[in-house]
């Protein structure tokens, strides 16, 4: 029996997606990031979808310009039950700024320059593909 117990949905059966809107958007601007994990496979399994496990970050090439998790105050375990192709969202806004500050569970740090970025998105040990994130000036 695996360790999570035999429903437990393994990473395999699930798709962790990002959706960025607006795709593009000024510096300084703020930008919606939705977490969106669904079950890919054809059972009915459950994972812990808590904020703990929960990720989404913008990166510059190979810097990390900004986690929900550096200054974000959210905390917990949720463990649900995913039936198949069932998906859950959760939300967060990102307010454009580097997180190299925080102020009450915000980033605080310099608004992000132009430039092209990539969000990811993940779930304990579960990556999501790249989205791209375009700031202008």
């Amino acid at each position: 029996m695996p360790a999570g117990g035999a429903g437990a949905c393994t990473d395999a059966e699930i798709s962790v997606t990002p959706v960025v809107a607006p795709a593009s958007v000024r510096s300084g601007g703020t930008v919606d990031l939705q977490l969106r994990i669904k079950n890919t496979s054809d059972r009915t399994c459950t994972r812990d979808v808590g904020a703990d496990l929960q990720e989404l970050f913008v990166k510059s090439g190979a810097e990390k310009v900004w986690s929900s998790d550096t200054c974000g105050t959210a905390k917990g375990s949720d463990v649900q039950s995913f039936t198949p192709d069932f998906e859950r969202s959760y939300q967060v806004t990102w307010n454009g700024l580097d997180a190299t500050k925080c102020a009450n569970g915000l980033a605080n740090g310099k608004p992000a320059p132009a430039g092209t970025y990539q969000v990811f998105g993940r779930l304990d040990t579960k990556l999501s593909a790249p989205v791209k994130l375009t700031v202008v000036d």
